[in-house]
C-alpha cells in the first residue's frame, strides 16, 4: 500500500478496496527511502473502505529505541 499519513505513534496506509484486515491484527509497516528500509511492527487500529481504496490505520509498536529514533527522523 501507499502511505497516506503518519505521526509519531501511527500511520494510515491506502490499500486496495478489497483489502481485508481486522482490528488488533499484527503486521509490519515497511518504509523505504532510496536503499534504506525501516520495518516497524504495528497493529491494525481500523480499516475504512472508500470509493477507490481502503484506508488502514495502524498503531506502531517500536521494538527498540534505535528503530523509534530512525522513524522519528523520517517524520521530521
Amino acid at each position: 500500500g501507499r502511505l497516506a499519513d503518519f505521526s509519531s505513534t501511527g500511520a494510515s496506509v491506502m490499500l486496495p478496496r478489497a483489502a481485508l484486515a481486522r482490528r488488533g491484527e499484527t503486521s509490519t509497516l515497511e518504509l523505504r527511502l532510496g536503499d534504506f528500509l525501516l520495518e516497524v511492527p504495528c497493529k491494525v487500529a481500523h480499516l475504512r473502505a472508500g470509493n477507490d481504496c481502503a484506508l488502514c490505520g495502524v498503531s506502531l509498536s517500536f521494538p527498540d529505541t534505535d528503530t523509534q529514533k530512525a522513524f522519528l527522523q523520517l517524520l521530521e
